[in-house]
Parts: C-alpha cells; sequence; structure tokens
C-alpha cells in the first residue's frame, strides 16, 4: 500500500470516527445539529468530492466522499432531532449559502467556483458557531475536532495538489478548528459565571 493511500484510509476512519460521536450524540439528545449547517455542508461537500475527483485528487478525495454521506444524513436526521427555530439571519444565511452553491455549479471559472463554496462553508460554520453560543451544551465538540483533524491526512493524500483540490479541504480544517475554540470558550464562560 502506498503512502498517498494510507493517509487517505487515515482520513476516512478519523473521519467515520467524527460522525460515529455525532450520531451517538444525536440519538441521545445530547446534540441537536443545526439543520441549515448540516445541509450546506452536505451540498458543498458533494460539490468538493466531484470537483476534486474531477481534479485527479485520488485517495485524498475519499475523505470528502464520506463526509458528504455523513453530512446528508445529519441533515435528515436534523430536521427530527435538530434545531427546528430559525431567525431571519439564519434564514438569510441559508439564502446567501444556497446562491453561492447554486453560482458555483454554474460558473465556468473552477477557481472562482471554489472560492464561493468556501465562502458558502464559512456561512454554515458561522450558523453553527452563532447555534452555540446559545447553547453550547447542545454540540459534539470531539466531532468538529476529529473533522479539522480528518483534513490533514487527506491532503497528503492528494494525487494532485493545487488551489482546486485544496483549498476546500483547508478552509474546512480552519472551520472545524474555530468551532471548537468557539465551543469549548463559550462553555468556560457559562462555567465561571455560575
Amino acid at each position: 500500500m502506498d503512502y498517498k493511500t494510507v493517509c487517505g484510509l487515515l482520513s476516512v476512519i478519523i473521519g467515520l470516527a467524527a460522525y460515529w460521536f455525532y450520531f451517538r450524540d444525536i440519538f441521545a439528545n445530547k446534540t441537536k445539529p443545526h439543520t441549515y449547517s448540516w445541509l450546506i455542508w452536505g451540498l458543498l461537500s458533494a460539490v468538493g468530492f466531484f470537483g476534486q475527483l474531477k481534479g485527479n485528487a485520488g485517495a485524498g478525495a475519499w475523505v470528502l466522499g464520506i463526509t458528504t454521506v455523513a453530512n446528508l444524513l445529519i441533515f435528515i436526521v436534523a430536521i427530527f432531532k435538530g434545531q427546528r427555530h430559525f431567525s431571519k439571519t439564519d434564514k438569510l444565511m441559508l439564502a446567501v449559502a444556497l446562491l453561492a452553491i447554486v453560482l458555483l455549479v454554474s460558473v465556468k471559472d473552477p477557481r472562482f467556483s471554489v472560492t464561493l463554496a468556501c465562502g458558502a462553508s464559512i456561512v454554515a460554520y458561522y450558523l453553527t458557531i452563532k447555534k452555540s453560543y446559545y447553547k453550547p451544551s447542545e454540540e459534539t465538540v470531539r466531532t468538529f475536532a476529529l473533522n479539522s483533524l480528518k483534513f490533514a491526512p487527506s491532503l497528503f493524500a492528494l494525487q494532485t495538489f493545487s488551489y482546486l483540490t485544496a483549498i476546500y479541504p483547508l478552509t474546512a480544517m480552519l472551520g472545524n478548528a474555530v468551532l471548537v475554540g468557539a465551543i469549548i470558550s463559550r462553555r468556560r464562560t457559562l462555567a465561571a459565571g455560575r
């Protein structure tokens, strides 16, 4: 087995562990996912996965394939077990992200499309960070930490390393890390205030 295959498999294993913790906590009623975030991440990871396949990403694309399936499953489960009340800001941000997704699929410039995908992904992180500010105990920090970690070996697994194949995983790695920091910080602030 070559180095890139091992890195690709490691990314998939870390990703599966991340989602196992999240599904476990959803069904234990500990986690209430932000429905819009998971819809956006599901659609974006699907676009990213097919874009990576087109860009000859090789084993580095495997993690986005797993991520796509998991994110869309979480979105479906979130419809029934996730956050049910959305602010006008949430709805506006969803509209902006969906518009970005429509544009990125229809635009012929792959660099612009990937940049739009990263922007829409940041919108999804914003929605979950906003939700977590008010209800930090309703998120599984371990999942987001592992989701950040899973992209590190996937970058080494890329057959072709370029802006097109690497920027979305880098954005997701950073977005997940920021989300972990925001949730932990908010939990500590609330604990200190008690």
